[in-house]
């Protein structure tokens, strides 16, 4: 072993001393000093630019992003609060890729009484519709598809009903399949139309929810003595998909939230809410000047929050902060919502 000679005076000596005493005091020094950040770290709260609102964003005809609103601002550690369009498969009919759950749909597909028609979707219109869809079902709270036994959109097109004696298939652009927990969306008509595809969408999830509440479609006293004396509905909304009146541009009679309302009990309700989620800021001026129609409204509303406790108040409060955003944001002049007319759409046994 070599050993390199060197000379200290006794000032350095006691220097080295010190040092050598601080260098073990250090590790314990760092160690004290990370406990404390650690512990103070925990009080912390997360500022409001972490905080993102939650959904997903839509391309619509104009390559426009939509801002969807969730249940909540925000979820744990700032991940976007879960929405219904994370609790509802859409399936697009032909496509490679299987769906989240179960097999994937086949068309015709029986049921009792009728045969719902349909082939496989285009993946430029699929896409287009998927869009839109993520974006509305995004407004809507997580518990909502399970609560009205909705699993699934399926996308296709040439979607058709068949009634059981009837020669043929009648075009729809929407089927609501109960028994199935799904809905039927014709991509190929829906792809172009935005605004009537949102206001569609809605229509049908009420027609699930309508169901989920009682278990009726088609009968509703209590809903038909709002009318004005000695109106009476149409032949239901399948017997007026080409009808001329509910095609009409001009303002819906006093009463009813479109023409296609005017049509059946079941439609008018669920004319109603597409129209209260889709223009709400519309419906509010119409409804301050017609009684009927008013206290529609606050019959869905009154309903739905007896039904199920997330479409309360606030619910409605966050679906007209959003349409107003939306509407500064990006005009839309395809149609007015409060205007359209489902009139390709129908439950299967209308």
């Amino acid at each position: 072993m070599v050993f390199h000679s060197r000379t200290h005076s006794g000032a350095a000596m006691a220097h080295d001393k010190k040092l050598k005493a601080l260098a073990c005091w250090m590790p314990l020094v760092a160690a004290v000093v990370l406990l404390v950040t650690a512990v103070q770290g925990q009080g912390e709260t997360p500022s409001s630019s972490d905080c993102t609102e939650a959904g997903v964003e839509a391309t619509d005809a104009g390559n426009d992003a939509e801002e969807p609103c969730g249940a909540h601002p925000c979820g744990q550690a700032g991940q976007p609060e879960p929405t219904a369009a994370d609790h509802v498969a859409i399936v697009i009919l032909g496509a490679q890729e299987p769906p989240r759950e179960g097999r994937a749909p086949t068309l015709p597909l029986r049921r009792e009484g009728f045969t719902v028609h349909g082939t496989a979707a285009e993946a430029e219109d699929a896409t287009a519709v998927e869009a839109v869809l993520r974006a509305e079902l995004a407004l809507l709270p997580a518990a909502l598809p399970e609560a009205m036994a909705l699993r699934a959109i399926i996308l296709c097109t040439q979607l058709g009903v068949q009634p059981r004696g009837a020669s043929e298939p009648s075009p729809r652009a929407a089927v609501c399949d109960f028994q199935g927990a799904a809905l039927y969306l014709d991509a190929a008509l829906l792809a172009s139309r935005p605004q009537h595809l949102r206001h569609l969408l809605h229509h049908e999830l009420f027609h699930f929810m309508d169901l989920a509440i009682d278990g009726r479609l088609y009968l509703d006293p209590q809903w038909e003595r709002l009318n004005r004396r000695g109106f009476r509905y149409g032949a239901g909304g399948a017997a007026s998909q080409r009808s001329r009146r509910v095609r009409s541009p001009d303002p819906p009679p006093p009463g009813f939230a479109t023409h296609y309302a005017t049509t059946a009990v079941e439609e008018d309700k669920a004319e109603t809410f597409a129209v209260m989620v889709t223009d709400p800021g519309g419906l509010t001026a119409r409804r301050e000047g017609d009684a009927v129609l008013a206290a529609k409204v606050a019959m869905i509303e009154h309903r739905l929050a007896g039904w199920h406790e997330s479409l309360d108040e606030s619910f409605w409060q966050r679906i007209a902060a959003h349409r107003a955003r939306q509407e500064q944001r990006r005009p839309d002049p395809e149609e007015d919502g409060a205007a359209v007319a489902n009139a390709e759409e129908g439950t299967p046994d209308e």
